[in-house]
C-alpha cells in the first residue's frame, strides 16, 4: 500500500520512468527480421530436422519456382517455343538461380553409334511428324509425364530451382522478382506462380498487412468499446497506454533477444492487446466504485488498487503459466510465441501498476460513477448480470445439466481433432498462390514432394548408388508406390539409367530397365557425364554417387492424405534390402511438424493445467473453490475443440495455442468473482447473498473485460492468415462461453453445493487470509 500511495503522490516521477523505458524499447525493434523457413518450425536436434538437413547438404535446395502458362496454339507451337526460349534465356541469367528445367531445356537420351548422345528433345523447327513424336513422349515417358505438359497439349510448366539457404527470404524474394521481371516481359500471357517462395512472399505480405492492419483495428475495436463502457476519456485512455506499452516492452525483448518474427508474431502483439487491458480494466472500475463511496480522488486510486492487488496478480500469474504451456509443444515458433506472450502478461501487470494509479492520481475525477457495492437498491449494479444472477438461481440444476452436456459433447469431439502444417490451407482459395497451385496441379500434376534419401548399406563413398541391385530394388519400390491413387509421380535415378539402357537397345521399351551389371550402370554414367556434365540427372545423385534421390510428389490440395502417402513411402522405404533410406523432405517435415503439434497441444494444456490447479489453490486456499475457478476454463474449451473435430475444421499453428490462452483467461473471471465471493462469505453473507453480491459488482468488469476480449480476438477474423482467422473465431467464441460459465454456470454450481453441503464460510475465510483488504 506504501508504494502505491508513493505512486499517487509522485505521478510524474513513475510517469517519467515509464515513458522514458518505452521509448528506449522502440529502438530494438527495428532489429526484428521476419523468417518462414522451414527448419524454424522444428526444434534443433529433432530427427525430422536433422534427415532433412542431411538431405539439403547433398542436394543444396529444394526450393523451386513453378511457373505455369496456357496457350491456345499448343505448347509446341514456334511462337511458344520461342518465347519459352526467351523465358528461360532471361531467368538463367538472374542471380540466384540453380537450374530451370522447362519445355526447351529437357534433355532426351540417343543411341549415337555405341555411344550415348544427350541432346534437347525439343529442337526448332519441327516438323509435324517430330511435334506428334515429341508430344507422345512428353505425356507418356516416365522421365517427362505429369511434369512439363499438360495431356491436351495446352499447359507446360517450368520448375526453377532457387540457390540459397531457406531462412534468407530477402535474398529468395530479390530473385522472384527477378523472375518475375521476366515474365512481365511477355505480353498477353497469363502466368501462374507458386513453389515455395512464393508461399514464403505470400506469409510475408499477410505477416506486414496483419501487423499494420490488426493493431490499429484492435486499437480502434478498444476505444470504441471502452468509450462505450466507461463513457470517460480515463476509461478509453489508460488500458489503451497500458497495453501499448506492454507490448512494446515485449517486442523490444525479442528484438534484444535475436528473435526472428514469424507468422505468429502479430498474434502476438494482438494477445497481449487483448490480455493487458484486464488489469486496467478491473482497476478502473475499483476505482469509481471507491470514489463513489466518498474517496478523494488520490485515495480512492490507491485504495482501488490495493484492493484488486492480489486477484489481477493471481490473474497474470494463471495467464502467464496458461502461455508457458505451449514450451512443451516441440515446434519452435509456438515456444516462444509461448514465451513472450507470458512475458506480455507480466510486463502488462507492471505497467498498470505503474501507470495507472500515477495517471488517476493526476486527472480530473470522472463524471460517470457507478453506485457503492452496499448502496440501497440496486443503483449501478447492471440489469444484465441481476437478471443473469436471477437465471443461475431459479434454473440452476437446468444450467449445470446443459454444461454437462455440452462438456461431454465436446469431450466427444475432442478424439477427430484434426492440425494442419501446410501452407495450402493457411491462405484463401482466392490468394494468387493458390490459385496457381491448383492450376499446376489440376492441369500438370503434383508440386509437394516427399523425398527419400538413399545410399547403398556398407558401400559409403565408393560409389555406391552404382550397384544395379540397390537400384533394381529402388525401381520395385517407384512400381509399388506408382499405384498409389494420391501419388502423381515418381523420379529417381533409375528413371534415367533405365532411359540410358533402353537408348542403346534401339529404342526398345521392353530394355527400360536397370543393367545387370555395375559395369554396365558405370559405363552408362560415364558417358552421359561426358555428353552432359551439367545434366538433369545430377538432380538424384551426388557428387560422387554416394547417394542417391528419390522424389515423390503428390497434391499439396489433397491435405488429409499426406499422412496416407508419407506412410506408403516409409514403409516401402523400410523394406529395402540392400540401401538404406530415410524419408524426408518438405511434406514429411510439415507432417511430423502436425504431430507435434497434436500431441503439444495435448500436453501444453495439460502442464498448464495442472499449474493453474496449484495457483488456483495457493490463493483461494480451498479445493473446492479452486475446482469451481476452473470451469469457466474447462466447458468452452472443451467445448470449442470438441466442435472443430466433429465439424472437421483443421486446427493450424495458431488455434493449436488456443486452449492455453483460454485457459490463462478464462480462470481470470473466476478469480476475480471468487475472491469477492470469499470476502463477502467472510462478512457474514450466507452463501447465496455473497455470491449474488459477487456476480453482480464484479461481474461488471468482467463483462467490460470478456467484450473487449472477444471483440479484439475477433479482429483476427479479419486476418489474411487461414490459420490466424479460425484461432480469432475459436478463442472469442470459447471467452463468450468462459464469460457465460463465470456468470451463470459457477453461480449456479455455488449454490447447489450450499444446498447439499451447507455453508462453507469457514473453508472460504480460511483461505481468505492472505486476501483480506
Amino acid at each position: 500500500m506504501a508504494y502505491l500511495r508513493f505512486i499517487v503522490r509522485y505521478p510524474w516521477l513513475m510517469i517519467a520512468a515509464v515513458a522514458l523505458f518505452t521509448a528506449a524499447a522502440v529502438v530494438p525493434l527495428s532489429t526484428i527480421d521476419f523468417e518462414n523457413s522451414p527448419e524454424m518450425w522444428l526444434l534443433k536436434g529433432d530427427p525430422s530436422l536433422v534427415a532433412y538437413e542431411d538431405y539439403r547438404s547433398e542436394f543444396f535446395s529444394d526450393d523451386y519456382a513453378f511457373i505455369a502458362w496456357e496457350t491456345e496454339e499448343g505448347i509446341l507451337s514456334d511462337d511458344n517455343l520461342a518465347m519459352t526460349e526467351r523465358l528461360v534465356a532471361g531467368i538463367e541469367s538472374l542471380d540466384g538461380i540453380l537450374n530451370v528445367n522447362a519445355l526447351t531445356t529437357v534433355e532426351e537420351m540417343r543411341a549415337e553409334g555405341d555411344f550415348l548422345g544427350v541432346s534437347e528433345l525439343v529442337e526448332s523447327p519441327m516438323s509435324g511428324a517430330e511435334r506428334e513424336r515429341v508430344f507422345t513422349k512428353l505425356t507418356t515417358d516416365p522421365l517427362y509425364a505429369g511434369g512439363i505438359a499438360s495431356r491436351d497439349g495446352r499447359v507446360t510448366t517450368m520448375a526453377i530451382k532457387i540457390k540459397g539457404a531457406t531462412d534468407e527470404l530477402s535474398e529468395r524474394m530479390a530473385t522472384l522478382d527477378g523472375i518475375k521481371a521476366v515474365l512481365a516481359r511477355e505480353e498477353g500471357v497469363d502466368f501462374y506462380v507458386t513453389g515455395a517462395t512464393e508461399f514464403d512472399v505470400a506469409f510475408w505480405e499477410s505477416f506486414v498487412q496483419d501487423f499494420v492492419v490488426l493493431q490499429s483495428l484492435m486499437f480502434i475495436v478498444f476505444l470504441i468499446v471502452l468509450g462505450l463502457l466507461f463513457r470517460s476519456v480515463v476509461g478509453v485512455l489508460l488500458p489503451s497506454l497500458t497495453v501499448a506499452c506492454a507490448a512494446i516492452w515485449t517486442l523490444a525483448a525479442m528484438g534484444l533477444g535475436g528473435f526472428l518474427a514469424n507468422m505468429t508474431t502479430p498474434m502476438l502483439a494482438v494477445v497481449i492487446l487483448a490480455v493487458g487491458v484486464a488489469d486496467a480494466v478491473h482497476m478502473l472500475s475499483e476505482y469509481q466504485e471507491e470514489l463513489a463511496n466518498g474517496l478523494e480522488k488520490k485515495e480512492a486510486a490507491a485504495v482501488a488498487a490495493h484492493s484488486v492487488f492480489i486477484p489481477c496478480l493471481f490473474t497474470s500469474l494463471t495467464t502467464a503459466l496458461g502461455f508457458l504451456g505451449l514450451l512443451v509443444i516441440r515446434v519452435g515458433p509456438l515456444r516462444e510465441f509461448g514465451m513472450f506472450a507470458s512475458l506480455g502478461t507480466v510486463c502488462a501487470f507492471l505497467v498498470t501498476y505503474s501507470l495507472v494509479p500515477a495517471v488517476l492520481g493526476l486527472l480530473p475525477v470522472p463524471s460517470v460513477r457507478i453506485a457503492a457495492a452496499g448502496a440501497t437498491g440496486e443503483g449501478g449494479r447492471s440489469r444484465l448480470l441481476n437478471a443473469a444472477f436471477s437465471l443461475a438461481s431459479r434454473h440452476r440444476y437446468a444450467l449445470v445439466a446443459a454444461s454437462l452436456v455440452l462438456l461431454i459433447g465436446g469431450l466427444a469431439g475432442v478424439p477427430s481433432i484434426r492440425v494442419s502444417a501446410n501452407w495450402y490451407e493457411y491462405l484463401s482459395r482466392g490468394h494468387p498462390v493458390i490459385r496457381a497451385t491448383d492450376f499446376v496441379e489440376e492441369n500438370i500434376g503434383g508440386i509437394y514432394s516427399v523425398e527419400v534419401l538413399v545410399e547403398p548399406v556398407g558401400e559409403a563413398g565408393d560409389e555406391g548408388i552404382k550397384n544395379p541391385r540397390g537400384l533394381a530394388e529402388l525401381a520395385d519400390m517407384q512400381a509399388a508406390l506408382a499405384s498409389h491413387p494420391e501419388i502423381d509421380r515418381t523420379l529417381s535415378p533409375v528413371d534415367y539409367v533405365g532411359e540410358m539402357n533402353r537408348a542403346m537397345h534401339s529404342g526398345e521399351d521392353s530394355w527400360r530397365r536397370v543393367p545387370d551389371t555395375r559395369e554396365e550402370v558405370a559405363q552408362y554414367l560415364l558417358m552421359y557425364e561426358m555428353d552432359a556434365p551439367d545434366g538433369d540427372m545430377y538432380e538424384f545423385v551426388n557428387f560422387d554417387f554416394s547417394k542417391g534421390r528419390l522424389s515423390v510428389l503428390t497434391r499439396m490440395s489433397a491435405v488429409d492424405k499426406h499422412g496416407e502417402v508419407i506412410e506408403a513411402v516409409r514403409e516401402k522405404a523400410a523394406a529395402l534390402g540392400s540401401l538404406k533410406a530415410t524419408t524426408t523432405g518438405l511434406a514429411v517435415l510439415y507432417n511430423d511438424m502436425e504431430e507435434h503439434m497434436l500431441t503439444g497441444m495435448a500436453r501444453g494444456f495439460l502442464a498448464a493445467f495442472c499449474a493453474v490447479v496449484v495457483v488456483m489453490m495457493i490463493l483461494l486456499r480451498s479445493l473446492r473453490h479452486g475446482l469451481l475457478a476452473l470451469i469457466p476454463g474447462i466447458l468452452p474449451i472443451a467445448f470449442v475443440l470438441g466442435m472443430t473435430g466433429w465439424l472437421g475444421v483443421a486446427i493450424g499453428t495458431m488455434p493449436v495455442m488456443m486452449g492455453n490462452i483460454v485457459l490463462g483467461i478464462a480462470v481470470d473471471n473466476a478469480i476475480h468473482l471468487l475472491v469477492r465471493y470469499q470476502r463477502h462469505l467472510r462478512g457474514d453473507c450466507e452463501p447465496v447473498e455473497a455470491i449474488r453480491r459477487a456476480v453482480t459488482v464484479v461481474g461488471r468488469p468482467v463483462l467490460f473485460t470478456a467484450v473487449v476480449l472477444c471483440l479484439g480476438f475477433s479482429v483476427l477474423g479479419f486476418s489474411e492468415i487461414g490459420s490466424a482467422r479460425t484461432f480469432g473465431v475459436l478463442t472469442s467464441f470459447a471467452l463468450m462461453g468462459s464469460l457465460v460459465a463465470a456468470v451463470l454456470t459457477v453461480p449456479a454450481t455455488v449454490i447447489i453445493m450450499d444446498e447439499r453441503f451447507g455453508s462453507r464460510r469457514r473453508e472460504a475465510a480460511k483461505g481468505d487470509d492472505a486476501i483480506a483488504a
